[in-house]
This record gives structure tokens, C-alpha cells and sequence, in this order.
């Protein structure tokens, strides 16, 4: 699966695409020691990606509340990125939704960078045209962060990824 992110990357590069919103998280085969950005291939990637001038949104990652309570760090890759946006979670009472992973890196860079709502997100029904379901979860906070990357984009298409990620 690394592999085909890091494909999909570089099609998406090929392509022209300015923002890459990344709904994904691995973590199960890397120590956390291991979350520094430089060594998950898909990490690697993404801050490339980055470097080469794109938009990198990226979810922070739901924790599994058993094995890492609240506020223990839980990040997952390419979330440890440099260079990317990683989004983390809230509620509607602006306070850090329940399963949003947060940092720091095994580096010490802080993360996530910004965060959205994770909590009952409007979305639509899947395989519906017409409802809509209540979703959770940081892959939530990164469609929508993407989302204002976009339009921000739109708004100021002279701007480099380094001033859209600034004003945000």
C-alpha cells in the first residue's frame, strides 16, 4: 500500500495537482521511535511531494483509545511528514475530539498543525444522492482542511504552498 501512495503521488505531480488531501495512516509495523518523517516510505514521499511545492493534507490518525489513552502521543505515517499539513480532530466545543492522534514526532516537531471539526462531520450517505450521514474522525478534519487549501488556491492562485500553509 506504501507503494501505491508513493505512485499515487507522483501521478498526482504529473498531473498538476496542487493539493493532495490523504485520508490514510499506517502505523502497525513502525515503533514509535520510528515516526520522524525520514522512515516510512510514504512519509518520505509525502515531504517530497511537499518540497516539490504541493499541498500535502494528511490525517493525524485515530488512536485506539485502549492502548493509547488521552493525551499519550499517537501519530501515524505520513502523518510525521515534514512539510505537510497533518490534521488533527476537534468536537464542536472546540475541544480535541476523542480519537484525534497528536504529537509530537519522535523528533519533536509539533503535530498536527492545524485542526477541523472530527465529531458528527456532515458527509454524504454513501451509494445516496440525496442524504446525509453524521462521520467522525480525522480523515473528517483532513477533507475539510484540504478543502480551505483549495480555496484558498483559488483565491490567491500566485501564492506558494509555504503561504497557503502561513496564513493558515
Amino acid at each position: 500500500e506504501e507503494d501505491a501512495y508513493v505512485q499515487a503521488l507522483e501521478w498526482a505531480d504529473r498531473m498538476g495537482a496542487q493539493v493532495v488531501s490523504t485520508s490514510l495512516g499506517y502505523r502497525g509495523w513502525y515503533g514509535d521511535n520510528q515516526f520522524d518523517g525520514k522512515t516510512a516510505p510514504i512519509s518520505i514521499a509525502a515531504s517530497i511531494a511537499a518540497r516539490r511545492g504541493m499541498l500535502i493534507v494528511t490525517a493525524m490518525g485515530n488512536r485506539d483509545t485502549s492502548a493509547y489513552p488521552w493525551p499519550v502521543p499517537y501519530i501515524t505515517a505520513p502523518g510525521d511528514a515534514e512539510g505537510v499539513i497533518t490534521a488533527g480532530g476537534i468536537e464542536k466545543n472546540l475541544l480535541p475530539w476523542r480519537g484525534t492522534g497528536v504529537g509530537p514526532t519522535s523528533d519533536g516537531r509539533v503535530k498536527p498543525e492545524l485542526v477541523a471539526l472530527s465529531d458528527t462531520v456532515a458527509v454524504v450517505e454513501p451509494d445516496s444522492e440525496d442524504y446525509l450521514a453524521g462521520a467522525v474522525g480525522t480523515s473528517c478534519a483532513t477533507a475539510l482542511i484540504a478543502g480551505v487549501c483549495a480555496l484558498v488556491k483559488e483565491a490567491h492562485p500566485g501564492w506558494s504552498a509555504e503561504s497557503v500553509k502561513s496564513v493558515l
